[in-house]
């Protein structure tokens, strides 16, 4: 049996309660329905990501929108995680440039 749509959930952990809950088609991303979640979201929120979400142009969209986030990433999908987890530092600060293409998505914000 194949499954034919993509649910996803925006969940309040204080007050136990989903705030959004789309379902759609199986051929769209983990990604776009995250994006359809930030609408329900206001600065301030902290978002807690598993490993599916993680990029510079969300990254760099959630500091826009002032939410705060914590993303579980692969160790060794970019190189500064691996480099931090071989480290023997409890925490870092590392900065990344907005890669080219996404630009153009998000030209509405400085």
């Amino acid at each position: 049996m194949r499954s034919l749509a993509l649910g996803s959930f925006l969940y309040d952990v204080l007050n136990l309660v989903v705030i959004d809950a789309p379902i759609e088609p199986y051929n769209i991303s983990e990604q776009v329905l995250l994006y359809m979640h930030l609408e329900k979201t206001k600065p301030g929120d902290l978002l807690l990501l598993l490993r599916g979400y993680p990029s510079m142009a969300l990254m760099f969209l959630l500091k826009a929108e002032k939410i705060e986030f914590c993303m579980r990433m692969e160790e060794d999908w970019w190189l500064a995680v691996n480099d931090f987890k071989l480290s023997a530092q409890q925490e870092q600060i590392v900065s990344f440039k907005l890669l080219k293409k996404d630009k153009d998505f998000l030209k509405d914000y400085p």
